[in-house]
């Protein structure tokens, strides 16, 4: 024990703790900043059987998933407007030159990069599911007045503001995510709502071909990228209201849960070593994330996997063209059989990450298929012109199903890996930063139209970068695992009742074990 308590030096006061505040009445539970969920406990376990464990997952993914993969579907199909309009007429429209496009592009990512850690904080004070919500009504309005855009100047003053619109929404989902599942079922939930990237870019493409086509036919005067934007923007709206209105902030405050479930959906926490959250703000925690190599590491994962898809995401229609499809073929080319794909990637890696229990490997088969398909692109883009316009299609399918889900993987092994509410919301603040940094550089990145080859060989120098550090990020978590097993070997300490609810970092808790 005494080797152990100098490892974990806090561990005496935090046993201590821990038992007096089990002994407390129900109203003095939310003592020295711990997690909500233990007023809830009430300083006690809970037996459940795994038949009623089975029926509260089931009502968690009931009325829990369905609200994040329709927010997030909404958020990709906003952001997905913009390589809509560029070639349904906006360009012209607003008379872009030059690399106006780009920079339309990546001044969304630039004040997304500025908000994001402001926005994970307020998401410690406010509820997740209503803070996303409202700024989801918010960014709805803000898309429609993109068809009142006349300039270059009105495009970067509506897009600048949608950045800071938008930024709260992934975190929160991430948030959301960590509250109501355990850890080895969070990367397969949250592959399950990133799927709505397939849907989104499918539904997109038809949505933007039939206005693109309407237009045409009808020979009406408002222009159809305008019409988009409206329809988009609109729905966006309506359903941001419907979530703040209906979902619940907690599975404390899930009515749908009768007392009995609400105590199990609580209990299934433990296994994280964390529960719904604590409001307040904690100092070592927010240094202990800054100083953790983790944090860090799921930083540079997300900008080196994701400044190659930031900028197809915004150069894909042209990439397209460039092969020799048409406006309106192009529409449907797009992301019809990629968004297919999207969805088989989100949910089949994400699930392979938790059937197996090992993110990294999923990771890893992900990246390899990303870099097959940009290999493609590069290797055979000087194919006799018989075979080019098929080859490059195959290459940019497999690209674009692929190449988006490290996101999601990212997600899902900081979601498990990082406990500690602020730790927690800080984190999630500097990963999305690492995001919108990525988002920012890479329509930047692909400066060299029509074929893009420097983009392209860009691409994969930091894919196999992504690889190496996936390796990294494997072997530290192995080591600290070992490490801590070794520990407990050793020195066996007793573990404190409801230690789980304490609000405690993963690294503070030595009973905590990190996800590979």
């Amino acid at each position: 024990m005494e080797k152990g308590t100098k490892e974990y030096p806090n561990m005496a006061s935090v046993s201590s703790q821990v038992s007096s505040v089990a002994d407390e009445t129900h109203k003095n539970l939310q003592v020295d900043g711990a997690d909500k969920a233990l007023e809830l406990v009430d300083g006690e376990t809970l037996d459940f059987t795994r038949e009623e464990e089975k029926k509260v997952l089931r009502k968690i993914d009931r009325f829990v998933l369905p609200w994040l993969f329709s927010m997030y579907f909404f958020q990709y199909l906003d952001k997905q407007t913009l390589t809509y309009t560029a070639i349904m007429g906006l360009k012209e429209d607003c008379n872009l030159k030059g690399s106006e496009y780009s920079w339309v592009g990546s001044v969304y990512y630039g004040t997304f990069l500025v908000s994001a850690y402001p926005h994970s904080r307020m998401m410690q004070i406010f509820p997740e599911s209503k803070y996303v919500s409202f700024f989801g009504m918010l960014w709805g309005s803000t898309l429609m007045c993109m068809a009142a855009c006349h300039s270059f100047g009105g495009l970067m003053a509506v897009r600048a503001l949608m950045g800071v619109l938008e930024a709260p929404t992934v975190t929160g989902l991430v948030l959301i995510t960590g509250k109501w599942y355990r850890k080895y079922e969070q990367s397969t939930r949250s592959g399950m709502w990133f799927t709505s990237v397939g849907f989104a870019s499918m539904l997109g493409s038809i949505l933007a071909f039939s206005a693109y086509r309407g237009h045409e036919e009808t020979g009406i005067t408002f222009a159809s990228w305008r019409i988009l934007s409206l329809g988009i923007g609109g729905a966006t709206v309506v359903w941001g209201g419907c979530m703040f209105a209906f979902m619940a902030e907690s599975p404390i405050k899930a009515k749908y849960f009768s007392d009995r479930e609400r105590r199990i959906a609580i209990e299934r926490l433990r296994d994280n070593q964390h529960g719904v959250g604590s409001h307040e703000f904690k100092w070592d925690q927010f240094r202990e994330c800054l100083l953790d190599l983790r944090t860090w590491t799921y930083f540079l994962l997300m900008v080196t996997s994701q400044i190659p898809v930031g900028g197809i995401q915004v150069f894909a229609s042209q990439m397209l063209v460039s092969y020799g499809f048409g406006t309106d073929i192009t529409l449907l080319v797009q992301t019809l059989p990629s968004g297919c794909l999207q969805i088989i990637c989100a949910f089949g890696f994400c699930w392979i990450g938790d059937k197996y229990r090992h993110r990294t490997l999923a990771f890893f088969l992900c990246m390899l298929m990303s870099i097959f398909g940009m290999g493609l692109m590069v290797g055979l883009q000087n194919v006799g012109s018989l075979y080019r316009k098929d080859v490059q299609l195959v290459a940019y399918v497999i690209l674009m199903g692929s190449s988006a889900t490290p996101f999601a993987l990212i997600s899902a092994m900081s979601a498990s890996n990082v406990v500690g509410h602020t730790k927690k919301t800080t984190t999630n603040g500097i990963i999305f930063t690492g995001m919108a940094v990525a988002y920012f550089i890479g329509p930047q990145v692909f400066d060299d139209g029509p074929k893009y080859l420097k983009a392209k060989i860009v691409a994969l120098i930091l894919w196999v970068v992504t690889v190496l550090l996936l390796g990294f990020y494997f072997a530290l978590n192995k080591w600290d695992n070992n490490r801590r097993d070794k520990k407990q070997l050793e020195s066996p300490m007793e573990k404190p009742d409801n230690i789980e609810f304490m609000d405690l970092t993963d690294k503070q808790n030595p009973f905590f074990r990190y996800v590979y």
